[in-house]
């Protein structure tokens, strides 16, 4: 089974749809491998765990159909878009005890991403990671 569809690639930017399955956040950091980037190992780093994060999230919690991935890369930053076509939520902070599993994913979001933010109208949550 193939994980992706590559929609469009355009030397800085990359919008793929994802089937909703497990190679999905596989999919997204080979994704950030295709484009020029940029980004220094840390910030690259970051962005893979920070995309595999919400697409994770997004295959786990979403709705029926694929997710879309949006990729792009600027002077000033990276930005990265998922959206799982689901019903529009407010992302929550982890509220569980510390050695209960799961529910790291906007406690990293909310460390790692130079800004980050989710639309009122859609199940869409995007970060952005400075380039320097």
């Amino acid at each position: 089974m193939q994980a992706l569809t590559l929609e469009r690639t355009v030397g800085h930017s990359v919008t793929l749809e994802l089937a909703r399955n497990a190679d999905a956040p596989g999919a997204a950091r080979r994704a950030l491998d295709a484009i020029d980037h940029g980004l220094d190992y840390e910030r690259e780093y970051a962005v893979k765990l920070l995309m595999s994060e919400l697409v994770s999230n997004a295959v786990k919690y979403g709705g029926a159909g694929t997710l879309v991935l949006d990729i792009e890369s600027t002077a000033h930053c990276v930005r990265v878009e998922v959206d799982d076509q689901g019903p529009a939520f407010i992302p929550k902070r982890r509220e569980a005890e510390l050695d209960t599993p799961g529910g790291w994913g906007f406690v990293l979001v909310d460390e790692l991403a130079s800004r980050w933010g989710s639309s009122i109208q859609s199940a869409q949550v995007w970060f952005e990671i400075d380039a320097a």
